[in-house]
């Protein structure tokens, strides 16, 4: 009788104190609140020209925005000419404190890049958004470099 007696004294302190540790939250079993289900979200905000299929020239500054369920990591563009499929060097755009908006500078005439980079004509921009657990998503974008001023006949 002292034997069930113990046995049930000890079923009732466990179930009590499993109780408590859930409630309380003593014991975090389980995944959390902060599991990466989506894939981040990007867009970028026509401005000044800058724009799908918009014709830039000199320096630009190319912006939009990102959104993600737990939160974004970094944001990464390159671009390519159309006509040959040179690419450009892979470039890291600036994140606002808040992980929300993005932006970086193109210089259209950078001398750093090939000649087919800095050449008028269409570029294929690829800007890429990657959040803390890996995840990417891809937009596009057509911009015409315009350097050359036009000549009079």
């Amino acid at each position: 009788m002292k034997i069930k007696k113990i046995n049930f004294t000890l079923a009732l302190v466990t179930a009590a104190l499993l109780f408590a540790s859930c409630k309380l939250g003593l014991l975090n079993v389980g995944l959390g609140d902060k599991v990466d289900i989506l894939p981040p979200g990007i867009t970028i905000v026509p401005h000044d020209g800058v724009q799908n299929g918009g014709y830039v020239h000199t320096t630009v500054t190319v912006n939009g925005k990102v959104s993600d369920d737990v939160g974004v990591s970094s944001v990464t563009w390159m671009f390519a000419d159309e006509a040959t499929g040179d690419p450009s060097p892979t470039g890291t755009a600036t994140l606002d404190a808040e992980k929300t908006n993005w932006s970086f500078v193109l210089d259209t005439q950078n001398p750093a890049w090939s000649a087919n980079l800095i050449a008028d004509g269409e570029k294929s921009f690829t800007i890429t958004v990657t959040d803390e657990a890996g995840k990417t998503t891809e937009t596009r974008m057509l911009l015409i470099f315009d350097n050359t001023a036009p000549t009079g006949t």
